[in-house]
């Protein structure tokens, strides 16, 4: 098993599980939820830029958002509704650039991009004034039933019980 360590810190622990590709049983509900289109939805850096300018924000929380470090993702975002009061989030995510045809880096950019969401509504039930958290990765299985394209606009929707 790989993993990586800085300062007898452990940073990085995968545990991978394989299977080969066969048909299976269909589990997509019938019908898609009801959400605006993806490209009619702001990017994360839209909404940081929006968070920066929005008047009726704060000062002292604008001028916490222009301090703080931005890191630009190698994924788009798109949320369909932003509201940090659900355990629920839908959103559209596909990597920034063409990428090659291979099922693997596909399924590897969607499982990336499933922690980035993941873990922001599995901390919305614990926020609250002054609260902070580090990075963190979740432990979540997905499944892929089918081909799919990473760099295609996908949907997810994620809810915690």
């Amino acid at each position: 098993m790989d993993t990586c360590s800085i300062s007898d810190y452990l940073h990085f622990l995968p545990v991978l599980i394989f299977q080969k590709e066969e048909e299976g049983f269909e589990h997509q509900e019938a019908m898609m939820p009801s959400v605006p289109a993806p490209d009619g939805l702001l990017l994360l850096d839209d909404l940081r830029e929006l968070r920066l300018t929005d008047p009726r924000l704060p000062m002292s929380y604008r001028k916490k958002v222009a301090t703080t470090k931005f890191v630009h993702w190698p994924i788009e975002i798109r949320f369909c509704a932003l509201n940090t009061n659900t355990n629920q989030s839908k959103s559209d995510p596909r990597a920034k650039g063409k990428l090659s045809d291979d099922q693997a880096l596909h399924r590897c950019v969607v499982a990336f991009a499933s922690d980035l969401i993941f873990s922001g509504v599995s901390l919305n039930p614990h926020r609250r004034k002054g609260f902070k958290s580090a990075s963190l990765s979740l432990d979540h299985s997905m499944w892929f039933h089918r081909h799919l394209r990473a760099d295609d606009w996908l949907l997810f929707v994620v809810g915690l019980r």
